[in-house]
């Protein structure tokens, strides 16, 4: 059997399975391909756990089609707060008072009205469960302001913390009220959102359009999530199996799209953050910046990124994609990328006194074997760090040891400390402020053996510990532009990580069935397998014969 037959064969038994499964949790008999938008679930196998606030359920990406973010972020727009179950916030008390109103007119999909009430409700469950968020959360009080606003107060001015909030899944109070919200796996989940829960299998899971969504119908009757691996995902977009899978595909643009370019559509926007290299600071040689500097100038990343060729572009040096974040980038960095200098990257080498010999670094008699751990979970990062690790080799001579760890172990051992340098994701890019937090916040830094939130190097200079701590004070745009120039300048200078390749948000597309998808130059969202911009984007879709 050839090896599209026996992904066929597989996906069959898949459905089979979810029948089987559906006599007991709703009939999918009446599913049509035509009326139906089909999305990669990533996971091999789905458990029926949609406990909102549970960090080992598996039934992500379709949250979105059930529970909605009480605030969204406009990725593609300068990564603004946008309203949602929230229609407006306002901070007060110096930035200490962040409150809410609940937007009218939402119903549950069991036919209850939300209300502030299920707002509070929600936000309030992980200051009196703190298992459900192990990374805890930053306000310490949730009050009701009147009959239609909730407030969260916090310790300190906290202007930058809106953003956590697009995390935040609303549920309804008068279930959730009755049940143990750490345990429970809510088999049938009801929410705000535009769908219900058909059928669910460890395959593939249905949802339903329901009647009565505030933000107005979807044109399909149907969801569905089929659960695959990339590389099974990737057949089943050629053959019109999936009309959308997030992720990343090495040579989309040669191999796919020009298969049928009506069809295929492959072009991953940018996503505010990136891909680069974390180094430990707490140990040498990477408390010195001359080998931090040797390390980034001798990347070519030009050819890190052609080698790839999955879209992700050579990063910018400030950290800050030019796409997304060109009004906050200093006028000197805009538009600058860290060119190969490999003249330059022996010259800091020496002026620090560092050598390479027999492809170790080696100072004063002491000899370092650089080794740089990455997540094995990622199919990309083989490419990406097999080709760094070849470019130092090539300019510095430099041999490094390649340890590859799944991502249930390698977060863990970066954040503890346990590393030397790693490939890692060096800001979310949820905002400005967000991409040097998450990657270089003093405020962030655990003494080595404890695991960290943020900061897994263990940057610890005082001029960044105050100046992120200044962008938390304030939502005046022209301070965080001067605040923010004071930080690309340190990142460029003082090298804490390297910034290789863009981080994108993966898109692979089959128009098939389905016309009129966000264009990243002029829509108002992305191209999403949840959240806000999933049902936008279903809002917006069009079948093909209507087109």
């Amino acid at each position: 059997m050839s090896r599209r037959n026996f992904l066929r064969a597989a996906g069959t038994a898949a459905v089979a399975v979810e029948l089987g499964g559906c006599a007991r949790s709703g009939s999918t008999s009446d599913v049509r391909r035509s009326d139906t938008f089909s999305v990669l679930n990533k996971d091999v196998q789905a458990v029926r756990n949609y406990n909102a606030f549970s960090p080992s359920n598996h039934a992500t990406p379709s949250f979105g089609l059930v529970y909605e973010q009480l605030v969204r972020l406009d990725a593609l727009h300068g990564a603004r707060i946008r309203p949602w179950l929230a229609s407006a916030w306002e901070f007060s008390d110096g930035g200490r008072t962040l409150t809410f109103t609940a937007r009218r007119g939402v119903t549950f999909s069991d036919g209850t009205p939300m209300t502030a009430n299920d707002i509070f409700y929600t936000l309030q469950l992980p200051l009196k469960h703190a298992e459900l968020t192990p990374s805890g959360v930053e306000y310490t009080g949730v009050h009701m302001v009147g009959r239609d606003k909730v407030a969260l107060t916090f310790d300190e001015p906290s202007y930058q913390n809106l953003v956590e909030c697009v995390n935040v899944r609303v549920v309804p109070r008068h279930i959730w009220q009755h049940q143990d919200p750490v345990k429970w796996t809510n088999p049938n989940p009801v929410g705000t959102g535009p769908t219900v829960l058909q059928g669910f299998s460890s395959q593939q899971s249905t949802f339903r359009r329901r009647k009565g969504y505030w933000g107005g119908d979807l044109p399909m009757e149907y969801v569905r999530y089929p659960c695959a691996t990339e590389d099974a995902a990737k057949l089943m977009l050629i053959d019109g199996e999936l009309d959308l899978a997030t992720i990343a595909w090495p040579g989309a643009t040669q191999h796919y799209v020009p298969k049928d370019p009506r069809k295929y559509r492959y072009n991953p926007p940018p996503a505010g953050g990136s891909e680069g290299v974390a180094f430990n600071l707490t140990t040498p040689p990477w408390n010195d910046v001359h080998v931090r500097r040797a390390m980034s100038l001798a990347i070519d990343r030009k050819v890190v990124s052609r080698v790839m060729n999955d879209g992700q572009l050579p990063m910018y040096v400030t950290n800050l994609d030019d796409r997304i974040y060109r009004d906050w980038i200093a006028p000197e960095y805009r538009g600058k990328v860290q060119q190969l200098d490999v003249a330059g990257a022996r010259h800091e080498l020496q002026q620090a006194g560092w050598s390479v010999q027999n492809g170790r670094l080696v100072k004063d008699g002491r000899t370092h074997r650089v080794s740089m751990r990455f997540c094995n979970d990622y199919p990309a990062w083989h490419i990406e760090s097999a080709v760094l690790v070849d470019q130092w080799r090539k300019h510095l001579g430099l041999d490094v040891e390649l340890i590859a760890q799944p991502g249930a172990t390698f977060f863990d051992q970066v954040n503890s400390g346990h590393f030397d340098i790693a490939l890692w994701f060096c800001g979310n890019g949820t905002s400005m402020y967000q991409s040097y937090h998450s990657i270089m916040d003093p405020a962030l830094s655990v003494s080595a053996g404890k695991v960290a939130t943020g900061n897994p190097g263990r940057w610890n200079d005082p001029a960044t510990k105050s100046l992120l701590a200044g962008m938390r004070q304030t939502d005046h745009e022209p301070t965080l532009q001067k605040l923010g120039h004071q930080l690309q300048k340190i990142v460029v200078e003082q090298v804490p990580f390297v910034p290789n390749v863009s981080g994108n948000m993966w898109c692979v597309i089959n128009q098939s069935y389905w016309t009129d998808w966000p264009d990243d130059r002029t829509s108002k969202m992305i191209a999403a397998d949840s959240g806000p911009d999933l049902v936008l984007m279903l809002q917006q879709l069009k079948r093909v014969n209507q087109a």
